[in-house]
């Protein structure tokens, strides 16, 4: 036995013996720690036993003092003639030893009209400071100014002590009020805990009505008017309490405190706090010790009422150290046992171990797949790993040539089938896994290999040889990297790719260009800069799902438009709507004819979910190295040429020139004084009027917005209201001209203008913006004039842009009671099916149609045509433009409506147009008007 022991303890190193004894250590507290638990738990039920015997004679004593009142209130009840000497009497004779501590006492009801009466009597009797009062003799006393009082009139023993009780008034206790109440109701005796100011002792008085008659004769309310008083016990509580901890446990150092909470806010009432303390000085393991027994029991017998709380340290000489060092030897003994059987079995598991060889080792815990072939390459081991990757079974994979069973065809230069002959099969492995370069040594590489369900995989392979019994054999360590190369794969397509389109991004398409410019450069190249055209207005109307598709379809039509340069071009898209197109070896020519394939592809409607959408875009051209021998200065110029496409109609390509940035310039200088052309009241309106074609009568004027810039000078519109749509100031700029607007139609309210309206150009951003109706809706009602008053006025662009949703527009500012009109008609492409559904009020004919009237029989066509088109669809209709006679006189021949121009009259400010109203008497004089319109 001593030998293994000896054996055993020699194979361990200091470090194993450092852990043994370490783990003994904490075994052998953890025993000593449930020894001290167990008689800690024993000591706790001790005490709470006891404890429950404290509170069983509590309430014996309770029930004791509740007898003895009985038999006091019967005896005075009894009693022919009330005598308070016989009461003494009888009193004394209940005291015993046991009750030495009792004060026994009577207190009399006394109505307040008695009180002076009673007082002679009592001091008659030889009290002679007998005075009905509240002393405050306790804290629960707080007045009495409602009640009768129950005055104390007699104390048993009567000492110095308890004489400061006489003459008490009890009502002036609110609870001995309730109390007294509930007595009488219930006829048993009634307990109340007091604390006396002077020592701030506790006592519990317990009392029971006393009547004329016999209480058992009478009823509730008979006894409520028999009622003559109280006789009650009063006896402190702490030292009974006390005595009684003192017999039930060993004389020990009691530590009693009273918590002296006031009942009337505290519904348990005072609290008592028994410590006991030790005797000795308390030692570090007495802190870490420091446990206490605990237990509550009532002070009353109503297990509701106020509790006393026992709590008893339990420390280091409350443990039986006897009983603890019994069970550590215990413990110690079966530690050693337990220790040296582990022992002794994890050797010998280890020695099972070695056994093992460790091909079997490796095959079972690889998590790579293993496979061991002959030098043939015929599989000898198959492991776990390897069947889950390539999915045979390892009696399906064994014997089989690796080869044919889990190599890429495709990548071989042979087809692999069964018919190849095994030293072909052998010659492909050994080629395939480069064995000859070995020499001994670890290879690893990279190869394509298929799966049971010839799933491509790509493997990584560690290849070693063994020499196993003097024959060769090839372990093959396979880790499977296809999800890896794939995620490597996604995350360099993340990296350069848009997520959205799939198209090359900014950062790979300017890298990949500057690359193609060091490798050739002297090599054509062209950048084609392309920006859609009305795309803002996709997103903001249809959503940025809807846009999104857009983009989507957009980046397919450019990949297909460009398919025949697949080898050469770069596709990017650059951000947000725009794209970025990289040609090389391409002329001016050949660029022109793919931008033209490229704007008609686009232009093609697109049909996303329920929408058909049609939009087109802008290019702009720049050449390397013509136009710039950097990635950099080729993209400014491509985008300042995209934005010559947009300044000319958009849906168009233009080559850049030097010239243009000179316009992106002044378009840029533009930009930047609009935006504080508003704050610099650089704006003006100025107002053209309209007149009744018939009678010449003016009935309204078109307000003109004109910018006068102290660097510009005047910016004509035409130059400056496109910059502001794409820059989004237009809404500012609009918002300025609706207040203008409704400012002069509210100046013109009572007099003769206040009929006139005002035709007010909206462009297509500001009408589309959800808030513009509400905000121009709130002017009006601010400036107290009728919406009538207020045209607003569209182009057919706008009006026929997003058509659908523009009905639902059209007819809710046509519900507000706004006039509603389309500028440049016929200049479009309004589709008649559309146009009946709009709530229009009036048309405008544009000035390119009046021009030619009355000579041109083209223009009188569709003068005409727009005229009849309009009156059937109960419009009226404006000629704008009108510079000549001939052209108002023919106007009124074709029943026009209305009509404006420089014949009539030049846009005016408001102070030449009132003095042009007051002179022509609000009338155009040009040609005879009707005879009544003479008289006023």
């Amino acid at each position: 036995m001593n030998s293994i022991v000896s054996s055993l303890l020699s194979k361990l190193t200091k470090l194993q013996i450092l852990a043994i004894t370490l783990i003994g250590v904490v075994w052998l507290a953890v025993v000593a720690s449930l020894e001290i638990t167990s008689q800690f738990n024993q000591e706790k039920n001790i005490v709470e036993q006891k404890s429950q015997a404290i509170a069983q004679q509590m309430q014996l004593e309770q029930k004791r003092t509740e007898t003895l009142l009985n038999g006091l209130s019967e005896f005075y009840t009894s009693q022919t003639v009330k005598s308070l000497p016989a009461f003494r009497e009888f009193a004394k004779g209940l005291l015993t030893n046991n009750s030495q501590n009792y004060t026994i006492g009577l207190a009399e009801i006394i109505s307040r009209a008695r009180k002076n009466e009673v007082e002679t009597q009592q001091r008659n009797m030889g009290y002679e400071s007998f005075e009905i009062s509240n002393s405050e003799l306790f804290t629960e006393q707080t007045g009495n100014k409602l009640y009768a009082f129950l005055a104390i009139t007699s104390i048993i023993p009567l000492d110095p002590q308890r004489s400061i009780y006489l003459s008490e008034d009890l009502f002036s206790i609110p609870q001995m009020v309730t109390k007294f109440t509930d007595s009488i109701e219930d006829n048993e005796p009634q307990t109340l805990l007091l604390t006396e100011v002077r020592s701030n002792t506790l006592y519990k008085i317990t009392f029971k009505p006393i009547y004329l008659n016999s209480p058992k004769l009478l009823n509730h309310e008979q006894r409520l008017k028999q009622t003559r008083g109280i006789v009650f016990i009063l006896q402190p509580v702490v030292k009974g309490i006390e005595t009684k901890i003192n017999h039930f446990f060993s004389p020990e150092k009691m530590l009693i405190t009273l918590n002296a909470t006031d009942p009337s806010t505290n519904s348990e009432g005072p609290k008592i706090h028994i410590l006991q303390e030790s005797h000795q000085q308390k030692t570090f393991i007495d802190e870490w010790l420091n446990t206490k027994t605990t237990s509550k029991f009532p002070i009353l017998s109503n297990i509701h009422g106020p509790t006393i709380e026992f709590v008893r340290p339990w420390l280091m000489n409350n443990i039986n150290l006897t009983k603890l060092l019994q069970s550590l030897l215990l413990g110690f003994i079966s530690y050693i046992v337990f220790a040296f059987t582990i022992l002794w079995l994890t050797r010998y598991t280890q020695s099972l171990r070695q056994t093992q060889t460790r091909l079997s080792q490796l095959l079972s815990t690889s998590q790579d797949a293993v496979i061991i072939t002959n030098d043939l390459g015929y599989i000898i081991d198959w492991n776990p790993e390897a069947e889950k990757i390539f999915g045979y079974l390892k009696e399906e994979a064994i014997g089989q040539h690796l080869v044919s069973l889990i190599f890429d065809k495709t990548s071989q230069p042979l087809v692999i089938d069964e018919t190849l002959s095994q030293k072909t099969l052998s010659k492909i492995f050994r080629d395939s896994l480069k064995l000859k370069a070995l020499e001994g040594k670890a290879n690893r590489t990279e190869i394509n290999l298929i799966d049971r369900a010839h799933n491509p995989i790509t493997a990584e392979l560690t290849i070693s040889l063994m020499n196993v019994k003097s024959r060769t054999e090839i372990s093959l360590f396979i880790k499977d990297i296809t999800y890896q190369r794939q995620t490597e794969e996604a995350i360099t397509k993340m990296a350069y790719f848009d997520a959205l389109t799939q198209l090359e991004n900014r950062v790979y398409f300017k890298q990949s260009v500057e690359t193609r410019m060091k490798e050739s450069p002297d090599e054509t190249m062209a950048l084609l800069f392309m920006d859609l055209d009305g795309f803002k207005q996709v997103n903001d109307t249809l959503g940025h799902s809807v846009g999104d598709e857009l983009l989507k379809v957009v980046g397919k039509r450019i990949q297909s438009a460009l398919r025949s340069h697949d080898q050469t071009n770069h596709i990017c898209r650059f951000g947000g709507d725009e794209f970025v197109i990289m040609l090389s070896q391409i002329d001016e020519n050949n660029a022109s004819q793919i931008s033209l394939r490229l704007l008609n592809q686009i232009e093609r409607t697109m049909k996303i979910d329920n929408d058909e959408l049609q939009i087109s875009a802008s290019i702009g051209i720049a050449f390397y190295p013509e136009h710039g021998e950097d990635v950099d200065t080729l993209l400014r110029h491509a985008d300042t040429a995209m934005y010559r496409s947009k300044e000319l109609g958009k849906n168009t390509y233009s080559i850049y020139h030097e010239s243009m940035e000179a316009d992106l310039a002044q378009r840029i200088l533009i930009e930047k004084h609009l935006r504080t052309a508003i704050q610099n009241k650089e704006f003006f309106l100025l107002y053209q009027p309209q007149i009744n074609l018939q009678s010449g009568k003016v009935v309204g004027v078109e307000a003109l917005i004109r910018w006068n810039n102290p660097i510009l000078g005047f910016v004509p519109p035409d130059k400056f209201i496109p910059i502001a749509e794409e820059s989004n100031l237009i809404l500012r700029i609009g918002e300025w001209v609706a207040q203008e607007c409704i400012k002069q139609l509210s100046e013109w309210k009572g007099t003769r203008f206040d009929s006139l309206h005002i035709a007010m150009n909206v462009s297509s951003v500001q009408f589309e913006n959800p808030h513009f109706l509400s905000f121009v809706n709130k002017l009006m009602q601010n400036a107290n004039v009728h919406n009538h008053l207020l045209e607003i006025e569209l182009t057919e662009r706008t009006v026929m842009n997003n058509v659908t949703e523009n009905i639902a527009r059209f007819n809710k500012i046509r519900a507000n009671g706004f006039g509603l009109s389309v500028d440049d008609f016929g200049t479009g492409y309004s589709s008649l099916s559309y146009l009946k559904k709009f709530p229009l009020s009036v048309l405008k004919i544009d000035k390119s149609f009046v021009d030619g009237i009355p000579q041109e029989e083209e223009d009188i066509s569709i003068a005409t045509a727009i005229l009849n088109l309009a009156h059937s669809l109960k419009m009226r209709v404006v000629a704008e433009g009108i510079e000549t006679k001939e052209q108002l006189e023919y106007l009124k021949e074709l029943n026009c409506d209305f009509g404006q121009g420089y014949y009539i009259s030049h846009p005016l400010a408001i102070i030449e147009l009132e003095r042009w109203f007051h002179t022509n008497d609000c009338y155009f004089h040009a040609f005879p008007l009707k005879e009544e319109l003479h008289v006023q």
